[in-house]
């Protein structure tokens, strides 16, 4: 799906679906700024068990006022604590 801006801010990565019930393998859903700086993405994996969509991995950007780029963060989802880990940071 599209944004206002027409920015991309969800896509479902579906292989193999075979029948109706087949929801996909992957979620990505994506967050902008004002500035349609990207600046945030998190990657979702469909649990067949409880069939809902799992936490797997977050990154978010960071800008400027004149948007350049100057931070970037990557996170993994730990199911137990049910929380973001953060893995790196520039």
């Amino acid at each position: 799906s599209y944004d206002g801006r027409g920015n991309q801010t969800s896509i479902i990565l579906s292989l193999g679906a075979t029948d109706e019930t087949s929801v996909g393998i992957s979620k990505d859903e994506r967050s902008y700024d004002s500035n349609n700086n990207n600046t945030s993405n998190i990657e979702y994996s469909w649990d067949t068990e409880v069939k809902k969509w799992m936490e797997v991995y977050k990154d978010e950007a960071i800008y400027d006022s004149n948007n350049l780029l100057v931070g970037d963060l990557s996170y993994n989802w730990d199911k137990s604590a049910k929380l973001w880990i953060k893995t790196w940071e520039t």
